[in-house]
């Protein structure tokens, strides 16, 4: 059995790497030759115990995310086992490994919704997890310019100035919202907002909207109104969204409405669905992102 550290992770996973590895994983998901059930919550009076298990039998895997978070911190590992035969292969770190795959999943899914390989990008929050998001879109599409939109603008503008450097971007602070929103193709949120960072009438005609901030349903980075006014919602699982999204609960909508899709079905067959120009992606996580990559790690030093 092995033992897979953040630095181990760091050095073997990256965005070139992983966001095909999620669109191969997910597509299998879609047409059953994958599973995955939504995560599992214990919440207990000093801490949250949560579990996300998956299994991908074409690669011979199958796992379990699991992690502890408290007001003293989180940790978080996977699990990772060999099918056949039974056996656990890997116990994998998995903070920085769920960073990069929060990123790089809006990524993969906007590639297959927009058919444009330039984009102008907006992204609400400046903080651990913005630094992904902006690496997998700049992995998956050239930006021509990006705006970054933070309620805390010291960390917006130390943001800019560090990307801007590393990334070799065009990126921009701005003040306010609507300067991130007017001129973008696409808008991410990665941000631990309860109120909404934006409305409807800020938005241009045609956007998409990755919404990844938020998994617990007192959070919601939008209101009822971009939701009620998107023309497709992708889901990561139908079941998951109506207990987890805050925005999808307090839009009032039904599982059963037409504009909602789930994101397995999607991405196993993306012609298949007309989703309009008004998109948004909803992100809370599942497990089989986080099997996927881990399994790119492993794969990545030998061990499988």
């Amino acid at each position: 059995m092995l033992y897979v550290t953040e630095s181990d992770v760091k050095e073997n996973l990256s965005m070139k790497d992983l966001i095909p590895a999620l669109k191969n994983f997910i597509s299998d998901y879609g047409k059953g030759d994958a599973l995955c059930t939504p995560r599992n919550r214990i919440i207990a009076g000093t801490h949250i115990l949560n579990t996300m298990p998956a299994s991908a039998p074409k690669y011979n895997v199958a796992g379990l995310k699991s992690y502890i978070s408290s007001k003293n911190g989180f940790r978080a590992v996977v699990n990772v086992f060999t099918i056949d035969p039974p056996d656990l292969l890997a116990i994998v770190d998995a903070n920085i490994l769920g960073q990069m795959r929060t990123g790089a999943l809006p990524a993969m899914i906007t590639s297959l919704l927009l058919k444009q390989k330039s984009i102008n990008f907006g992204i609400f929050g400046s903080g651990f997890q913005a630094e992904t998001q902006l690496t997998g879109m700049a992995t998956a599409f050239h930006i021509d310019k990006a705006f970054v939109y933070s309620r805390h603008r010291e960390r917006s503008e130390a943001f800019v100035e560090r990307y801007s450097r590393d990334l070799g971007l065009d990126i921009v602070s701005v003040d306010r919202p609507e300067e991130a929103l007017r001129h973008s193709d696409v808008i991410s949120t990665i941000t631990t907002s309860r109120t909404p960072l934006f409305t409807a009438d800020m938005l241009p005609d045609h956007y998409h909207i990755n919404l990844a901030g938020g998994n617990l349903p007192n959070r919601s980075e939008v209101g009822p109104d971009v939701i009620g006014g998107s023309s497709s919602i992708i889901v990561e699982h139908l079941d998951q969204a109506f207990v987890e999204s805050g925005e999808i609960i307090g839009s009032g909508m039904r599982k059963d409405d037409a504009r909602l899709v789930e994101m397995a079905k999607f991405v196993s067959a993306p012609s298949q669905y007309s989703t309009g120009q008004r998109t948004i992606f909803k992100s809370m996580g599942i497990g089989i992102e986080d099997l996927c990559a881990a399994y790119v790690v492993l794969r990545n030093i030998d061990a499988i």
